[in-house]
């Protein structure tokens, strides 16, 4: 590792010579603020890096004390990005601008950016690939060695900003620099010299510490050349004329081969194909009947348009972000055969149906609604706590498409993306017809998206391929992983829809407009906290388990059986002729707490049930387990909550039981 330690070192050095510092920030014509005026170019890296840090480096369920190590410094480094924004506001980025929210949203999403989020992509993918921790670490201090040469060359130019104007510049001042030694946070890197390294893993390690300087010196170039653009009075492109040209709807039908991704396709499967079409339309089913869903298609609602304005904000990361994932994380940079070709081009059709989010956003009236500047865009995009839970999911998806490269992989993952994202196209498509609103107006809800796919070069043997996999002989093992990624897909839109539909219940966008609430039963919350004279990881093995219920359920708890693996999982519970099905919706097992849903239909006095249970050490010998939940009684509420309480009173009993602790 010590060999690492040098590379690092001498790239760092290297990093230092690089012409945005020794020229562009060298130059004693430029304002210290002129200098710092590439912060539009650098938003998806700076604002980006918390979701690296959540996401990507963090270890969800950290096995040894490297990996605890790399989690702490990535708990500390996803704070910094709000510090951007504190300088964004301070150094007046959006006078200097004078961007709309749809302005920056389209900016951060735009050819202009591309390169730039192409760059953040392959980052997060090198370290999602790269899970021993050695040699994410590599990755890691490399970040903070060229984070600490970046910060060392900003600190002088703001501390001139600082003392010119009496403020304090926390991102590109001393406040940053301070938190940026150029190496893991809390000495943890004192662990990685004493890691042994094969002469396969160092030369590994190598490669991908060089791959990590050179994205900075790319970044560092492309934020060097806006700067310089900005300076010479040359303004980032006139936003609005791009987006409304993207706008452009095609004069004629479209004609390509998305219909392989229609539900009906193909009409004759083959093989395991007839069982995957039965399980890809069962799984729609399931989320056409989810309660956010319903409400869409049945109202009552107060117009069509602050129908769609009490949610659509939450949607803010899946809407304007959804595109960027057909572009980088399902297509193929060099793809080989006539089906990787074929992804590529499905990909491109799907991308461009995002192509009218500027003018639907300019429709719905946001800027004027919510009154916010570009840096508030920003921040609710990147930092508000509700979207905060769809960027979790996108991240999912993110890591999800990189497990599984393989084509036909690819192709089950993007058609289980297309159509369950349909049941909440579908379901605005249904009240705009109600509402009497133009196809034009929200053509990918109106059932129409073909109609903003670009003419791509004819290449026949790709779509030939892609409209042909279905139809011939599967693959047992391929048909097993095309279920396991309907599952996965089916429990991200099916998180999406829930998170919406408590945000609807607490009202969260009311302001923007009159919005009737969902005609439902009030949501009622319960919980029940239990101490256990228990260690906290014994009890958190054993409820910690999903698959493993009959270990601690209710003694008429016959069999649990289990369909997929980690989040988005089935259980069913069967016992004296009933049975529950549960779906697994989180679990965090260094926190020990996971959350689940019980799906309809159900014999018990409620509905939209969804649980979480925590565990907490109390000490060596004991814990607190609280187990909570919210869900709308069917009858009386009183009925649904002492129910509940016999049942969580119950299964902690079996725990204890579970554990030798009280008799069987």
């Amino acid at each position: 590792m010590k060999t690492i330690f040098k590379l690092i070192s001498a790239q760092a050095r290297l990093l230092q010579g690089h012409s945005l510092f020794t020229e562009w920030f060298a130059n004693p014509s430029i304002s210290p603020q002129g200098k710092l005026s590439f912060c539009p170019a650098a938003i998806d890296f700076v604002m980006g890096f918390r979701d690296l840090n959540r996401y990507f480096i963090r270890y969800p369920e950290p096995q040894s004390e490297l990996e605890r190590a790399l989690n702490e410094h990535a708990a500390e480094d996803a704070t910094h990005s709000e510090l951007f924004l504190k300088d964004w506001r301070l150094l007046g980025v959006d006078e200097a601008l004078g961007w709309a929210p749809r302005d920056v949203y389209w900016w951060i999403t735009s050819d202009d950016t591309l390169e730039a989020r192409r760059l953040d992509f392959e980052l997060a993918s090198l370290v999602h690939r790269n899970r021993d921790p050695r040699l994410r670490f590599a990755i890691i201090e490399s970040m903070e060695a060229a984070g600490n040469v970046f910060f060392r060359q900003t600190v002088p130019l703001a501390a001139q900003i600082e003392s010119a104007r009496n403020i304090e510049l926390p991102y590109f001042g001393q406040y940053h620099l301070d938190r940026e030694t150029g190496h893991l946070q809390a000495g943890g890197e004192k662990l990685f010299f004493a890691e042994p390294m094969s002469d396969d893993d160092r030369a590994r390690a190598a490669a991908l510490v060089l791959r990590t300087f050179s994205l900075f010196h790319a970044h560092f170039r492309g934020w060097e050349a806006h700067a310089r653009r900005f300076v010479a009075g040359e303004r980032p492109p006139e936003v609005s004329l791009a987006a409304r040209a993207a706008a452009t709807l095609r004069p004629t039908p479209a004609h390509d081969v998305s219909a392989a991704m229609s539900l009906s396709h193909p009409a004759h499967p083959s093989g395991y194909g007839e069982a995957l079409r039965d399980h890809l339309q069962t799984a729609f089913d399931e989320l056409w009947a989810h309660p956010f869903h319903a409400w869409i298609r049945k109202g009552p609602h107060a117009g069509f348009l602050p129908m769609i304005r009490s949610f659509f904000l939450q949607w803010v990361v899946d809407d304007w972000t959804c595109a960027d994932w057909f572009l980088l994380d399902t297509t193929y940079p060099d793809p080989k055969t006539p089906l990787e070709r074929g992804i590529n081009r499905l990909s491109a059709l799907y991308a461009a149906e995002m192509n009218r989010r500027y003018v639907e956003w300019e429709t719905l009236g946001f800027d004027e609604l919510t009154g916010w500047t570009a840096a508030d865009a920003l921040q609710h995009y990147w930092l508000d706590e509700r979207v905060e839970e769809h960027r979790e999911v996108f991240a999912d998806l993110r890591k999800l498409t990189l497990d599984h490269p393989s084509p036909v992989a690819r192709y089950w993952i993007l058609k289980s993306f297309v159509r369950f994202g349909d049941a909440l196209m579908h379901s605005i498509g249904h009240a705009m017809a109600h509402h009497g609103v133009p196809t034009e107006a929200f053509l990918a809800f109106a059932g129409q998206p073909e109609r903003m796919h670009p003419d791509l070069p004819p290449d026949p043997e790709a779509d030939a391929a892609v409209l042909r996999l279905e139809t011939e002989p599967m693959r047992q093992e391929d048909a097993a992983l095309a279920h396991e990624l309907l599952r996965a897909t089916h429990a991200q839109e099916a998180r999406r829809a829930t998170i919406t539909w408590r945000v609807l219940q607490e009202r969260r966008y009311a302001h923007l407009g009159p919005v009737n609430a969902p005609e439902t039963a009030a949501m009622t919350d319960f919980a029940l906290e239990r101490t256990l004279d228990a260690p906290a990881d014994a009890v958190w093995e054993i409820l910690g388990d999903f698959g493993a219920a009959v270990r601690w359920g209710a003694p008429a708890m016959e069999t649990c059986v289990v369909e997929g693996v980690g989040v988005g999982a089935v259980r069913s519970l069967s016992g004296q002729g009933l049975t529950v099905r549960e779906r697994l919706l989180a679990h965090d097992p260094a926190a020990r707490r996971l959350s689940y849903s019980i799906l309809e239909p159900h014999p018990l006095p409620f509905v939209d049930y969804v649980t979480t249970i925590e565990v907490e050490p109390q000490g060596p010998g004991s814990c607190r387990v609280r187990w909570s939940a919210t869900y709308s009684p069917k009858g009386a509420p009183e009925a649904a909550s002492g129910l509940l309480a016999k049942v969580y009173d119950a299964n902690l009993a079996g725990v204890l039981r579970a554990l030798g602790l009280i008799a069987a």
